[in-house]
């Protein structure tokens, strides 16, 4: 499997986007490949998420990377899981340590209780005020390092949510 490095600055070239494709379309090979489910699940999850963003016609870098980037998250849940679902946690220790990891680790937390885990929010917070807050902090992590994931995860957050839903509730 190919692994993008994510790349400080936002630039569009025609090479990103092919070289994109390629990998998504290597990636949706791998859909219907359920062997070694830990080892390989990252693999079919994002073999899931490339044919949901081809199938209805998402395709364009931003979208192509989130996917990368998504998979690689709900990958390393089986490594690690969460600190604690208590998102205003990281907000305040990122802040407090001026720590860009603390925010985009809070930010991962809200896309995972949109997408996966919504039993995990808190009583007084809905789903869309998940989504307002992710978004947030993926762009406040893009401030603070630049990493156009960042940008492009703060401004697919809804439509990736959906997309990983949509994945998950077919694996």
């Amino acid at each position: 499997m190919t692994v993008l490095q994510f790349r400080s600055k936002k630039t569009n070239t025609d090479s990103d986007i092919n070289e994109l494709l390629t990998i998504a379309t290597d990636m949706r090979k791998y859909s219907s490949n359920k062997d070694g489910f830990t080892s390989n699940f990252t693999t079919l999850i994002s073999a899931k998420i490339m044919d949901t963003l081809i199938d209805n016609k998402m395709i364009e870098k931003e979208s192509l990377l989130c996917g990368i980037y998504i998979s690689g998250l709900l990958g390393t849940l089986f490594k690690t899981q969460p600190k604690h679902w208590i998102v205003v946690d990281y907000i305040i220790e990122g802040s407090k340590n001026n720590n860009p990891l603390t925010i985009q680790q809070g930010a991962n937390v809200c896309f995972l209780i949109c997408s996966i885990f919504q039993e995990k929010r808190g009583r007084c917070m809905n789903v869309k005020d998940y989504e307002s807050l992710g978004s947030g902090l993926y762009m406040q992590y893009y401030h603070q390092t630049d990493k156009e994931i960042g940008y492009y995860m703060a401004k697919k957050f809804s439509e990736m949510t959906m997309v990983t839903k949509e994945c998950i509730d077919t694996i």
